[in-house]
């Protein structure tokens, strides 16, 4: 019979990968588990349970896989796959769907969702999914003056710009082209803050057509894109007329809707988005070496350029914005700002007091673990950000890998 001093002693389990190198201390490694407290355990008093196998999902394209987004009350929970340049919809059914358009760069585009649109941002190109497919569009083009009397026919809906407006459907002609084109926007989009002053609304709202905040300049014209409110092909056949000495249309109605593709949103001064996040039905857009956030109104497609407010608690960039509960986190280089819905209609976003941080984060790192996100911040520690502020998760071993890892990726 064996002797109770023969018996084995139980090592217990590390709870957590760690290497010190400069202390020489042995590397503890934990490789696919998940660290659990465990009661039953008298020994320790832990459990590290093995990772779920996940199931092999294969033809997204050529690759490589850049990103994926999947979210409940987007598409039912559909999975998007980002795919070298292309984007892939699978269904809950196994319907897997190749959407039309272009993704460009070579990282991880942002991806976020509301119950009517995916948008999509690779700092290049802002674009979105609805369903359908991308929005038919047309542009009117101004070279000059535009005349007491002419008119612009969207669909059907007449809009007539006058010196003196008097009947429903004139705009008001401004003093010079681009205040002009810019009351005619407000007409199509039916602006109430503008409404009687650019022009007297049409008895109903355009249900066919909208158009794109501002004019644009180009060269020495001005002109203004109009967009089917409808994606995919039906869009095509919205026409669009002009009785105009220096307008015209490039065709008689809309053009390039196509179905199961992606559109495009035009951005005020063509500026990248590098980051999205969605809070109250508002899709936020972070500007790329900026501090600018412009906003997209709940079920809108389109950027105000007026609709916009700035991280600047420090002079830094902008790399990431993550919404968790009911507050939004810039994380910037040098620091992280919180924001909660204000309720106000100009500016619906404030600054959430006492949740600024000086640590920022390194780009890529930022990860939502509900009810938190955890992120490498610029110093090389690791925290978990939430609702009990900012604290510090990782330890020394972690943190000395992750000195290791940016030194050698300084020296390439």
């Amino acid at each position: 019979m064996a002797q109770a001093d023969d018996e084995p002693t139980p090592l217990p389990l590390g709870i957590g990968a760690y290497s010190r190198r400069y202390g020489r201390m042995p590397e503890i490694k934990m490789i696919n588990r998940f660290f659990e407290e465990n009661p039953a355990n008298a020994v320790d008093g832990v459990a590290l349970l093995s990772r779920p196998g996940t199931t092999f999902l294969d033809g997204f394209g050529t690759g490589p896989i850049r990103n994926q987004f999947s979210q409940e009350g987007t598409f039912d929970g559909a999975l998007f796959v980002v795919s070298g340049d292309k984007l892939f919809r699978l269904d809950k059914d196994g319907t897997k769907t190749a959407i039309g358009g272009t993704i460009l760069g070579a990282g991880a585009p942002s991806m976020a969702g509301t119950d009517e649109f995916l948008f999509i941002a690779d700092g290049t190109l802002l674009q979105f999914y609805d369903g359908v497919g991308s929005r038919a569009q047309g542009v009117l083009t101004v070279t000059g003056a535009i005349i007491n009397g002419e008119t612009v026919t969207l669909n059907g809906i007449v809009y007539t710009f006058k010196t003196v407006m008097t009947v429903a459907g004139d705009v008001q002609i401004g003093a010079d082209t681009e205040e002009t084109l810019q009351n005619l926007a407000d007409a199509v989009n039916y602006v109430p803050e503008t409404a009687s002053t650019a022009y007297i609304p049409t008895v109903a709202e355009n249900a066919f057509i909208l158009s794109e905040w501002s004019p644009q300049q180009v060269l020495l014209n001005w002109t203004l894109t109009f967009y089917a409110k409808v994606g995919g092909v039906a869009g095509n056949a919205y026409t669009t007329t002009e009785t105009m000495a220096t307008g015209s249309f490039a065709t008689a109605t809309l053009t390039g809707g196509v179905n199961d593709s992606l559109s495009g949103i035009p951005t005020p001064d063509d500026v990248g988005i590098v980051s999205l996040a969605v809070i109250g039905g508002f899709v936020l857009c972070l500007v790329s070496n900026s501090q600018t956030i412009y906003f997209i109104r709940p079920g809108e497609i389109l950027i105000d350029p007026l609709d916009f407010f700035s991280s600047e608690s420090q002079p830094d960039e902008g790399i990431n914005l993550m919404s968790i509960g009911d507050q939004v986190w810039c994380f910037n280089k040098q620091s992280t700002d919180a924001y909660y819905l204000s309720g106000e209609t100009d500016v619906p976003f404030s600054q959430f007091q006492g949740r600024s941080f000086s640590k920022g984060a390194l780009e890529g790192t930022t990860v939502r673990l509900d009810p938190e996100v955890v992120v490498v911040g610029h110093d090389g520690i690791v925290y978990a950000v939430g609702g009990s502020g900012q604290q510090r998760i990782s330890n020394h071993g972690i943190e000395e890998r992750i000195r290791r890892a940016r030194k050698a990726e300084r020296l390439g």
